[in-house]
Order: structure tokens, then sequence, then C-alpha cells
């Protein structure tokens, strides 16, 4: 008992000898720290900046390595931002199509009301022209109810005629192509028995009009209606110019109100009496 006494007795005599040493080693340090030889000062001196130089070389490597974590959490922000702000610009892009297409349905379901002939509402999803031939793709076809001869109206006034039918597409011939024919009339002299034919581009010609009939510039032509093609009264143009020069008939040209290039929607009119004029 007294051995293990001793042994738990020495280790700690051993811990409190060890502190003991330590403090006396630090007192004596601080003791000559003032009477250092010219050796040791000059070592502290020349070695000194060097200390200084590897701390000031620690510390700026610390605080690059920061600043470029800083620059990357910037850049970053930066990207996210970008992004947000993109989004918000295909988003508003968005938004502008949708108000401009509730503006033209709200304008083609006006028109749509008013006609005395129901309607097909149809998108146009294609184009093509050869010359001055044109022609329009929409995505309305025969299971539809859409036939051959129809004729096509937009908001801005008659668009064409329905040349060729498949069960989910149709093709129309626009008012400005030379192989379409529509009946129509001065709207103020209200002569009936004319015709208009496609004269390229935005135009047309009205023809089988006699030389005594009253035409000026400017005057409405309209649908007669006497094709069951078309409801008498449909707008077609104005008339642009008129050559007298003619003793039976008159050359009139027309300038066509619907911008063909521009169109998104047409309405197809689905007479009554399939065949028979209003």
């Amino acid at each position: 008992m007294a051995l293990g006494f001793w042994r738990r007795s020495s280790g700690g005599v051993t811990f409190v000898a060890l502190e003991f040493a330590c403090f006396l080693l630090v007192t004596y340090q601080i003791q000559v720290a003032p009477h250092l030889s010219l050796l040791e000062k000059m070592a502290l001196t020349l070695f000194s900046p060097i200390q200084h130089l590897a701390y000031e070389t620690s510390d700026y490597f610390v605080m690059r390595m920061e600043n470029r974590k800083s620059m990357e959490a910037l850049q970053a922000d930066n990207q996210r931002m970008a992004d947000q702000l993109q989004y918000m610009k295909q988003f508003e892009t968005r938004i502008a199509e949708l108000e401009s297409e509730n503006a033209r349905l709200t304008e083609l379901m006006q028109v749509a009301a008013s006609n005395p002939w129901t309607s097909v509402l149809a998108s146009v999803i294609g184009r093509a022209s050869k010359g001055d031939d044109a022609i329009l793709i929409i995505d309305k076809g025969s299971r539809h109810g859409i036939t051959r001869d129809m004729g096509v109206i937009a908001a801005s006034g008659v668009v064409g005629i329905v040349w060729e039918v498949s069960p989910f597409y149709a093709k129309i011939m626009t008012a400005n192509n030379p192989g379409t024919a529509i009946a129509a009339m001065i709207q103020r002299s209200r002569y009936a028995d004319a015709y208009l034919v496609g004269h390229g581009e935005n135009k047309g010609r009205l023809e089988n009009v006699p030389g005594f009939t009253s035409v000026n510039v400017a005057d409405r032509v309209v649908t007669s209606g006497l094709d069951g093609l078309f409801p008498k009264g449909q707008l077609l143009g104005t008339v642009l110019h008129v050559n007298t020069n003619s003793q039976m008939f008159l050359e009139i040209d027309v300038q066509l109100t619907t911008e063909f290039a521009a169109l998104e929607e047409v309405l197809i009119l689905l007479p009554t009496i399939p065949g028979d004029a209003p």
C-alpha cells in the first residue's frame, strides 16, 4: 500500500516540478531579454523583416482568397440577376403577344356576331406564293365543315375564297390573286353586276362596269352577294383610279383593304343554305 501511495505521489510531484521549471524558464527569458548579445540583436534585426514579410504574404494570400470568393459570389449573383432579367423580358413578350391575340380575336368575334352567316374561326398557319398567285393555309378543313368555294373574311374585309380542302387543312386563294373573281358593286352607285379580280400586291380591278356608271376615287367597293360566296356588303376596298377612255366599260383599279401578309386569324363563312345566295 505504501508503494502504491508513493507511485501516485511521485506522479503528482513530477507534474508540479515541470510546472515550476517552465515558470522559471519564462521568468529567466524575461529578465535576460534586455541583455541580449550583439549577435542575438543582429539575428533579431535580420530575421524580423523576414518574419514581417512572411506575415504580410500570408495576409495577402488570405485576403486574395477572400476576394476571389467574394468575386465568385458577385459573379454568381450577376448571372442570377441576368437570368431573371431575361426571364422577365420573355414573360413581357409573351404577355404582349397574348394581349395582341386577345385584341384580334375580340375584334374578329364582333365581326362574326354582326355577320348574317355562320362562321368558323381559323388560324393562318402558312403562306405560299408564285408570282402574283397568293395562297393562305389555315388549320381548319372538311372535318370542321369547310368546303371548296366558301368565302373568307377578316376584321378588315374580304380575304378570299377557299380553293382546296383536306380533312384538317384548307388553302385560300386571296382576293389579290389574279385567279380570284368576286361579285362586287360600288357602294355609292349600287351597280351590282360587276366583279372584282385580283391584280397582285394589295390591288384588284373592278370589271364589267358600264361607262355611264357614276364612280369616284375613294368610293367603297363591297360584295354584291350575287355569287353566293359572301353576304352582301362585305368590304373589299376603295376605288384607287378610274380610266374612262373606254366607251363601253370603265377600268377601275381598287385598293384592297386587307393586308394579306399580316393576317393571323380569319373567318370562313358558312351560308345558312349552302349554295344559295342570302
